[in-house]
């Protein structure tokens, strides 16, 4: 195997290695969302102007979100559920509602911010923390083994291409 062609199989190792870190963010980005705690993120207590299923974009994504507006709050937050089922919760809050709502403030190119932890409605919980909880865990578990994956399958071709070879 000549210079050239080994050296592009080490590349290639290491850029599968590398893409690991990638893995091993969304699963600490998951952990750190598992430890919020209520009393140290946004609330607001306000009344409900629109609330309903809209389009979510992100530089990269798009998806269908529960999303509200509250009076007072310039920014639109909103619940991603995998399953996509939002009925239940556009029957609970109507337009008019006096909310409260627990969720961590962005500033980003997003429409809505699905950073919403909990909502409260006559001091009841619509919305527990629980679910944002159970939804960022998704991450830590696509991280660890996304990230555990990709450092095997770096290994596994650094040993096929460039060690085997040289």
């Amino acid at each position: 195997m000549g210079l050239r062609t080994r050296t592009k199989f080490t590349i290639y190792s290491i850029l599968i290695f590398l893409t690991s870190g990638i893995y091993f963010l969304l699963a600490y980005k998951g952990f750190n969302s598992q430890s919020i705690d209520l009393k140290t993120v946004d609330k607001i207590t306000g009344r409900v102007n629109e609330r309903g299923v809209a389009e979510r974009r992100s530089s990269k994504h798009s998806s269908d979100v529960f999303y509200l507006t509250i009076d007072g709050l310039p920014e639109t937050l909103g619940i991603y559920r995998m399953k996509k089922d939002y009925s239940e919760l556009v029957d609970m809050i109507r337009p008019g509602d006096i909310v409260t709502v627990y969720y961590l403030s962005k500033t980003t190119d997003e429409n809505i911010n699905i950073d919403l932890i909990q909502v409260e409605k006559d001091g009841q919980i619509i919305v527990d923390e629980s679910e944002f909880k159970k939804k960022e865990s998704a991450l830590i578990y696509i991280g660890l083994i996304g990230g555990l994956f990709s450092v095997a399958l770096s290994v596994w071709y650094y040993n096929k291409y460039v060690r085997q070879r040289s």
